[in-house]
């Protein structure tokens, strides 16, 4: 029989050996991209430390907004989440495709969550997630989605979900968010995507507009919020946002998201 200290030592001595070895590995990385490499290989020194900062992103307590899982942020307990569909050829052309299987799963689990029969998304690109949307959403549902006009880009808009079974359920609006007229849309969606331009200014007109087209007891869901990076104009449009609102905004956690239940209170702030 092996006593308690026997079997602790071990396991302290593979701790120890994995760390060294990571660390190790690691170190002669770390120093390169902490001096030369800032000179040398700028590109890939901001990189690294991106790949940093981004896993502090993920899965670190956001400071300002506070992080919660899904469903949690929706002020939802706590429950198995729906089921899903992701199909589409990813592996020969993953391109334009929201940044993680996570992410995914949270966007398209928060339109069953919500039952969203109207979904507003802003910022088409070549439409992979605009088709996973449409995929998850019933029989006479409406998916609107914005981009630039096509003489505008160098891609093709919409063109992954051109001639597929869910087209029908889309319909793809052409114009600048900063300027595009949405009235047409005030308080009849229930689901908004807010992933077009990085922008402060695009992201802030963005935020308002998709309180003033989503009803209360809708969901907005903004891409690419990451926050450790507070020079962002996505985390900072969405903090400004949430300190107008007075909170309710949250990080989604494991992923570069955030996430809102709106009300008829909140919409009633960002109007003002």
């Amino acid at each position: 029989m092996r006593h308690r200290g026997q079997i602790v030592l071990p396991r302290l001595a593979l701790i120890a050996r994995e760390f060294g070895g990571a660390y190790l590995t690691a170190l002669p990385r770390i120093l390169y991209h902490t001096t030369l490499g800032t000179l040398l290989s700028p590109r890939r020194t901001l990189r690294f430390h991106q790949n940093i900062l981004d896993e502090a992103a993920l899965w670190g307590a956001d400071p300002v907004l506070g992080t919660k899982s899904f469903p949690e942020f929706l002020g939802a307990p706590a429950s198995s989440p729906p089921d899903i569909s992701i199909r589409g050829n990813f592996i020969d052309d993953p391109s334009g495709v929201m940044g993680s299987l996570r992410e995914l799963s949270v966007l398209l689990c928060t339109i069953r969550e919500v039952k969203a029969k109207r979904i507003f998304e802003i910022g088409t690109f070549v439409g992979w997630t605009t088709r996973l949307i449409a995929m998850n959403v019933d029989e006479g549902a409406e998916v609107f989605t914005l981009d630039l006009p096509q003489e505008s880009v160098a891609h093709t808009v919409g063109e992954r979900f051109h001639g597929s079974p869910e087209a029908a359920k889309i319909k793809q609006l052409a114009g600048d968010s900063l300027h595009f007229d949405f009235s047409s849309w005030y308080g009849g969606i229930d689901f908004c995507l807010v992933d077009a331009s990085h922008e402060y200014e695009c992201v802030a007109a963005d935020t308002r507009n998709a309180f003033r087209m989503v009803r209360p007891g809708g969901v907005i869901l903004w891409h690419d919020y990451r926050h450790s990076q507070w020079w962002s104009g996505v985390t900072r449009a969405v903090r400004e946002a949430s300190r107008r609102i007075g909170g309710g905004i949250f990080h989604v956690k494991g992923t570069a998201m955030a996430g809102c239940r709106v009300t008829e209170a909140s919409k009633a702030l960002m109007s003002r």
